[in-house]
Order: structure tokens, then C-alpha cells, then sequence
């Protein structure tokens, strides 16, 4: 499955280049697309050959950051969801880790919220949140769909979404 972003958005700078994110159970792979061309008829161009992204790492469930410079996916040897920057050559980076197993991610249009579903017993006992936020109480279920602010650190659950299941996609 594919997660597009966006590296180059303004036409007084040149053509919309697009990051195309695609993986693999082997892999994940990037590609650059150059649109241009008048509205109704555009005219798309590869930029370059398919690259490996985060070569040496086990990504899985991979989503592009709306920007195309950032991706987060489940890390394979942790068995936890992370951030990663996307450097050019396609070398990957750990932003963060947000010590839990989560279904696939996505990103708010800005890209600071990520936004993940934790199905009921995706945590063993004793696992804990490594972040804090207002509505999460001992109390509450330690599953369902969250809201996380990457920059602040902060997540949030969201009220009544204790059905969430393995194939949730908060999108």
C-alpha cells in the first residue's frame, strides 16, 4: 500500500513534487514524482529510481509524513511504533518511540499529531504509556484510539472508542 507526501507544494517554486511511499514485507521503498502541466490534463514525471528507506531497520505498516520528509511505522525488533526523519539517500533517523505496539498511524495535514488505535490486549501487564495526557486516568482502558502531539509529547484519548481492533485506521 502506498502514503503519498508532499515535498514541494508551491508552483511559483516549480512543479508539486510528491514522496510516494510504498512497502513490502522485504522493504520500504520511495519514489519523488514531479506533476506539472496545466489543471485538467498534468503531466507526472519520475524523479530518479525507487530508494530503500530505512535501510537496516524491520518497518512495518509505514505511513509518509504530509511533508514526504518523515514516516512512522511499527519497528519489527521492538515491536513498537515509531517516528523516523527520512534524510535524503533514504536513511531513517528515530525521532521517537512511542513504546507501544499501535495499528497503522496517520498523520493531521500538518503533520504534528499522529493519530493510532491500541486494540484491547495489544499491551502486556505491566507495559506502561511512556507519555502522559489530561483525559488518561489509571482508570481508563489502556486501549482504543489516541490522538498524539508529537512536539508537546502529549496524547489524548479519544471518548468511546473501546472497540478499536487490530484493523483500526484512525484516518
Amino acid at each position: 500500500y502506498p502514503s503519498a507526501g508532499i515535498l514541494r507544494a508551491a508552483p511559483s517554486d516549480g512543479p508539486i513534487v510528491y514522496r510516494v511511499l510504498t512497502s513490502w514485507t522485504e522493504a520500504v521503498v520511495y519514489r519523488d514524482y514531479e506533476v506539472s502541466g496545466p489543471e485538467g490534463s498534468p503531466r507526472v514525471r519520475p524523479l530518479g529510481t525507487p530508494q530503500p528507506a530505512c535501510r537496516g531497520l524491520q518497518v512495518s505498516l509505514p505511513i509518509i509524513m504530509p511533508d514526504g520528509r518523515a514516516l512512522a511505522g511499527r519497528d519489527e525488533r521492538t515491536g513498537t511504533t515509531k517516528l523516523f526523519a527520512l534524510a535524503a539517500g533514504g536513511a531513517c533517523t528515530e525521532r521517537l518511540d512511542l513504546g507501544v505496539p499501535t495499528t497503522k498511524v496517520a498523520f493531521d495535514p500538518e503533520g504534528r499529531r499522529l493519530a493510532f488505535a491500541v486494540p484491547p490486549r495489544a499491551l502486556r501487564d505491566g507495559v506502561a504509556w511512556p507519555y502522559t495526557g489530561a483525559n488518561l486516568s489509571a482508570a481508563e482502558p489502556l486501549y482504543g484510539v489516541f490522538v498524539f502531539d508529537i512536539e508537546g509529547r502529549y496524547i489524548s484519548r479519544v471518548p468511546g472508542s473501546d472497540d478499536a481492533r487490530r484493523l483500526t485506521i484512525p484516518e
